[in-house]
């Protein structure tokens, strides 16, 4: 049930909520170097394993992390709706791990504008699988976001190759963030920052799915 409207301004108003998403931030990156240094030892003795992670509990782990990433990408939803820019950078540093920065721009100026309608990839069809809507998604996301970018930079009188494309500093932020992990742990990590990527943002999509499934605006 909803809370009543005479409580919402005060509701909206509480720090509370906005330190709940803050607070999500540094644990969402410990634990992925955690899990990096897990992936990549080759002694984990204290955990009572001989030698390094095997390959079931690899996958395990990339499955975790996944999750922590998915999370965080609802994480970023609610920091990418506020209007002061901090928030909006904290939401892009949070999409970096899932290398799914392009959500920030399409879920606000394209999915909102556009839900429940053929034209939107986030809705999902009636009758439509779970395993067709994927790939649509995932895809048409990406391209929705890049066209958004493009038509406001078109506006500016920018060419959308730059770095006030918000679509490619996103990206920016993934790949350094990677580069910093493999720098660290070595290229061993490189599997496991994909894996946990794809989990996390094939979660959402999930979400996507379960949440939109056959809607149409009338």
């Amino acid at each position: 049930e909803n809370p009543p409207d005479e409580v919402m301004e005060r509701l909206e108003n509480d720090k509370y909520y906005r330190y709940c998403t803050y607070i999500y931030i540094p644990f969402q990156l410990v634990s992925l170097v955690l899990a990096c240094y897990l992936w990549s030892a080759t002694d984990v003795s204290w955990l009572g394993i001989d030698g390094g992670l095997g390959l079931i509990s690899k996958i395990g782990l990339a499955i975790s992390i996944g999750c922590v990433a998915g999370i965080g990408i609802n994480t970023a939803h609610e920091l990418g709706h506020k209007k002061d820019d901090l928030e909006r950078w904290l939401s892009k540093i949070t999409l970096a791990q899932s290398f799914y920065g392009h959500f920030y721009i399409e879920h606000n100026r394209g999915h909102h504008v556009r839900v429940a309608t053929p034209e939107d990839p986030a809705s999902s069809r009636f009758g439509e699988s779970f395993w067709t809507f994927l790939p649509r998604t995932v895809w048409g996301s990406l391209r929705s976001s890049w066209s958004l970018e493009k038509d406001r930079l078109d506006r500016l009188g920018k060419k959308p190759w730059t770095i006030r494309n918000d679509v490619l500093h996103s990206w920016l932020m993934s790949v350094v963030l990677f580069g910093v992990l493999v720098a660290v742990f070595g290229l061993s990590v490189l599997p496991f920052l994909v894996l946990q990527a794809v989990f996390g943002f094939c979660l959402l999509e999930t979400v996507n799915y379960l949440e939109h499934y056959g809607l149409n605006v009338v």
